[in-house]
Formats: structure tokens, sequence, C-alpha cells
């Protein structure tokens, strides 16, 4: 998570600024040597994930899905994209599609849009494609954050809304992890649904879930290309070595039995290889609460 997050970090109490770092050693798969070199792994950074995904015990299984209930209830389908429902690009059995966090369309749904980061339903929830519909639902908490990519972009922690630019930059203070400079926000007239925005956590310990749903409310099966996990700059500058790191799970829809990697790192675009192939729903969480972390960029290609 970069240092653009701070502004969001002292609506939420900052819990990514609590002490006492984990490990979080990588579990090692019973894969096959080929599969374990050439799949699950990143292609853009010396960033590594633990090697191809595991399927969990059953007393892991039963604590993941405890914290929220196996399936969510559906929130309606969301309002189609008025510019234009075609989707970015359409191949022989399938659409691909790509969740950005960006559209103002979307965000002009969300109360208030979202201008605190804060986004409660519905949600983003984005169309793909004329028969498509992508949801992104926090699965054990009311809400989750659409933080703003733009590490310069401020607003008031109350109504009215309010957003801006910060008067210098925002910078943590050397040898302090925890303490950061104060700028003034300059307010102005932007609109918060023309921002662009990530998805993070309101705290560590929290799932995110996507999945496609047609018009009939049907489940999709589609496949998880690659997705952006956000550069953290704490891991980087020493102080909380764990922050942004996700894992990732999918549920396979042929078989309903759920994969995860234990650990993917932050600064990367990940690409789960035939791992991430007919799935029909997917869950982030954090390896080490109470760190958070942010994705964004989350590639698609929906079957029909």
């Amino acid at each position: 998570m970069n240092y653009r997050w701070k502004s969001a970090f002292a609506a939420l109490g900052g819990f990514l600024l609590l002490t006492g770092c984990q490990t979080g050693e990588p579990v090692n798969a019973p894969a096959t040597p080929d599969k374990a070199q050439t799949q699950g792994q990143s292609r853009e950074s010396d960033g590594t994930a633990s090697g191809a995904p595991i399927r969990p015990d059953a007393a892991t299984l039963h604590q993941f899905l405890a914290k929220a209930p196996a399936t969510t209830p559906d929130l309606p389908v969301p309002q189609a994209d008025p510019s234009s429902a075609a989707p970015l690009a359409k191949t022989a059995g399938t659409y691909s599609c790509t969740i950005d966090y960006n559209q103002a369309y979307i965000i002009n749904t969300l109360p208030n849009k979202a201008w605190d980061t804060f986004a409660w339903a519905p949600f983003y929830n984005v169309s793909c494609g004329s028969a498509f519909w992508i949801y992104t639902n926090p699965v054990n908490d009311s809400h989750h954050h659409l933080m703003y990519e733009d590490p310069g972009i401020c607003y008031s922690t109350s109504l009215p809304a309010k957003v801006g630019r910060y008067a210098y930059p925002l910078a943590r203070i050397p040898g302090h992890c925890a303490d950061w400079n104060n700028p003034p926000c300059n307010y102005n007239s932007t609109d918060p649904a023309t921002l662009h925005r990530f998805l993070s956590p309101h705290t560590g310990a929290d799932i995110d879930q996507i999945y496609v749903l047609d018009h009939s409310y049907a489940h999709r099966t589609f496949n998880l290309t690659s997705l952006y996990i956000e550069p953290n700059s704490y891991a980087q500058d020493g102080c909380y070595p764990d922050a942004g790191k996700i894992q990732l799970w999918y549920k396979v829809a042929s078989t309903q039995q759920w994969w995860y990697w234990t650990w993917i790192n932050p600064g990367q675009t990940f690409y789960p290889g035939t791992y991430g192939l007919g799935v029909d729903e997917i869950r982030i969480t954090s390896p080490n609460p109470p760190y958070g972390w942010g994705v964004d960029n989350i590639k698609l290609d929906v079957l029909y």
C-alpha cells in the first residue's frame, strides 16, 4: 500500500500502524515441477507468490468461510454504462473485461460518490458486455474503500463532501513509521467521481469477493487472467515487512472446491496462469491481519 493511503488510515483508526510484524512463510504446494515453475508467478517484478495454489484442509477452509456466509445476497443489477455496453475485447467463447474502479457512472451511484473513500452498497458493480455484470462486494463488513490513485488528493473527513490537493507533498517523517507530516488540503471543485481509484478493505481481516452474474441472476464461470497488487511503501522502508501482501482464494466452477495462494507480494501484476481458468468466485484478504492491501486492474474472461 502506497503512502497515498495515509489519509484514509486516519479515518480508519490507523489499522495498518499496529506493531508486531508477522512472517507469513509460504506453503509449498503439491504441484508438478513444470507447473510450479510456470504458473502462479509474477512476470513483471521480482516479487513472487508462494508457488502454485494449494487446496485448504478442512480446518483452514472452515475458518476462512466462517468469517462470512458461504454465499452473500446478490444486489440488484446495477445501472448500465451509458457510454458503451461493449466489453474491452471479445474472442470466441469469452468476453474480456477489466475492473479498474475508475468508472464515473458507477461511482456516481455510491453514497456521496465515496468522496472519503468509504464505499457502501450498492458497491462497485460493472457491466461486462451487454449480458454480464461483475460484482465486487465486501463479504464480512458493511463497506470497503475505493482509495485515490493520486497521492496528492485529499478530502474532508465529514460532510459536506470536499476534495482537493495537498498544499505540499504528503510524506512520512524519516525514522518514524507511524508519523506523517500534515499538509493542509486546498479544496477545489473537483468531482470525486472523476478521480481514479483502487480497491482496499476496511481492515486486513476483511474479505472482498468478485463474481459474475448474467441478467437472470445466474452465476457465470470466468477465467481470472491477472490482477495488479498495489505497492507498499511501508514494507519497502522496512517498517512493516508484511504489509500489502494479499491472500488470493478462488472456487473452481466444475468442482466447487476452494484453492488459494497463501500470500502474494505487493507491487506487481500477478498472473494465475492455468490455475485461474474456470472459476466462479474469487476472494481477496490479507495473510497477515491487520495489514491491509490494495488491488486494481482485475482482468477477467467471462465464458458464454
